[in-house]
């Protein structure tokens, strides 16, 4: 595959079925490392286990506290809590199920969630902010752990984006959850197995040990130094994406080479993603964030 061909499929890869405020590739393509296992992450795991609330838009990960699974912290969807109304959407051209959870509900279930399995993922001691803007526009005022509600005509979907800031330098996270598609998916595990394998970038499609598909690519991006890192998983009529990068999401831009065939390229900021492919895998496989109940 020729390289111009590969960046306009890594592109398409990224755009598909994206959310609003999802980073544009071409402006500051953005979003991230959970713990290698929770008996090897100890007092880290247990420390940002401990905050259930960060009312302010920067954070610091926490030291220690005592560490509860997702479900124990945050409970988890009831059976009657699922809806059979149908949700029909022209840009999907298929039904979808709505979930019966109110908006409020999940925003703070699934923001207890990602604290449990995300954050204690992320650089111990790291600054954690949301970014007042991406290169797709403005991010709502919060915290900067809180995940958000967007509405697009009935269709929920839940987004959490933070910058990073470490030692090494700043890079970013973000996470969207919303209604899984038939189109989306064949559309992702179409152009993944189009990426493929190559010695700076791998895709790959698995099922996972509940059923859910899995859609793992991780390398190199559209901008130079730029490292990638990204995990969809489909389950259930739940869409889960998690997306990291070593730069943040409103990163300083530059002029791209001419021929190069981009418009401006983002500095990087730090070596690598602030979190691991597997972690981030463990993460976005996480039961409780599925917007619908599942066996």
């Amino acid at each position: 595959m020729e390289e111009r061909t590969l960046g306009e499929q890594l592109r398409a890869y990224v755009h598909t079925d994206e959310p609003p405020l999802r980073l544009d590739l071409q402006e500051t393509l953005a979003a991230g490392r959970r713990s290698r296992r929770r008996r090897r992450i100890g007092t880290v795991a247990a420390a940002a286990a401990g905050v259930v609330v960060i009312a302010v838009a920067a954070a610091v990960l926490p030291g220690d506290g005592p560490a509860l699974s997702p479900a124990a912290r945050c409970g988890k969807l009831e059976q009657n809590r699922e809806s059979t109304m149908p949700l029909w959407l022209p840009r999907h051209e298929e039904p979808l199920r709505k979930p019966a959870e109110p908006s409020e509900h999940a925003v703070k279930r699934l923001t207890c969630v990602l604290r449990e399995v995300l954050l204690p993922a992320l650089p111990h001691g790291a600054t954690l902010a949301r970014p007042e803007k991406t290169g797709s526009g403005l991010v709502p005022a919060g915290a900067a752990t809180e995940v958000w509600a967007v509405d697009l005509d009935g269709e929920p979907r839940y987004q959490l984006m933070v910058d990073v800031t470490d030692a090494k330098g700043t890079g970013s996270v973000s996470v969207t959850i919303g209604l899984s598609t038939k189109r989306s998916l064949a559309e992702k595990t179409r152009l993944c197995t189009d990426l493929g394998q190559s010695a700076d970038r791998n895709c790959l499609v698995r099922k996972g040990s509940r059923g859910e598909t899995v859609i793992a690519l991780s390398g190199s991006g559209l901008h130079p130094g730029q490292i990638m890192h990204s995990v969809d998983v489909h389950h259930a009529g739940t869409s889960i994406s998690l997306f990291a990068t070593n730069f943040s999401h409103n990163p300083k831009m530059v002029d791209a080479p001419e021929g190069s065939g981009r418009i401006a390229d983002a500095v990087v900021a730090r070596p690598e993603p602030p979190i691991s492919l597997e972690a981030l895998t463990t993460a976005a496989t996480t039961p409780e964030l599925a917007l619908f109940p599942t066996p």
